[in-house]
């Protein structure tokens, strides 16, 4: 529609009303009516006016279910080790990093991605210890993958991770690193990502 509208412009033989009649009948219909504007702010007491259903914490005051969470940090500083924490504590109802509530036993997925087997496992083995859940039914709520991960932008991949999180009926997932779910990403180019 552009470079149809940029040839007509050069066409000399149409009249300059007729072309701005042209170009503003397309950005109508490329915008939509003055009716769809899309940010349209309110004010604050609009906003306080609103009733909205009470949320439900995975963590007290901290984490929301349903909403995303995604955890940074520089390399090698604890972030796998944080997930693992999370998942144990939401796993086991019990305080997560020994401070924050957890008000109820959540099934959770975690998907690593650097991280092998062996030391995903030494990690929720010491976990699990410092919460003292080793023997109990939080480790039947905790659900471990280790390998390539899914990519966000391959259908398959998201609908295969959407079946897994419904068919082991999954409250929490969490994904490790995300950079890696990012297919299409040069990882030399970090600004991509973000800082």
């Amino acid at each position: 529609a552009a470079q149809e509208l940029a040839a007509r412009a050069d066409d000399k033989s149409i009249p300059v009303d007729e072309l701005a009649a042209d170009w503003s009948e397309r950005i109508k219909q490329t915008a939509g009516s003055g009716d769809t504007q899309r940010f349209r702010p309110m004010s604050l007491r609009d906003l306080l006016a609103k009733n909205f259903p009470p949320k439900e914490f995975l963590v007290d005051g901290v984490i929301v279910r349903g909403q995303t969470l995604i955890v940074t940090g520089a390399a090698k500083s604890f972030k796998t080790t944080t997930l693992c924490e999370l998942a144990v504590s939401l796993a086991g109802a019990s305080p997560f990093m020994g401070r924050y509530e957890v008000p109820r036993p959540f099934r959770v997925g975690l998907f690593c991605g650097e991280t092998p087997e062996e030391d995903l496992q030494a990690i929720l083995r010491r976990q699990l210890y410092w919460h003292g859940l080793e023997d109990t039914e939080c480790i039947d709520r905790i659900f471990t993958y280790s390998g390539q991960l899914p990519k966000l932008m391959a259908h398959r991949d998201v609908r295969d991770i959407g079946k897994t999180v419904r068919d082991l009926e999954l409250d929490f997932i969490a994904i490790d690193p995300a950079y890696l779910l990012m297919a299409g990403v040069d990882m030399s180019q970090l600004t991509e990502v973000g800082p």
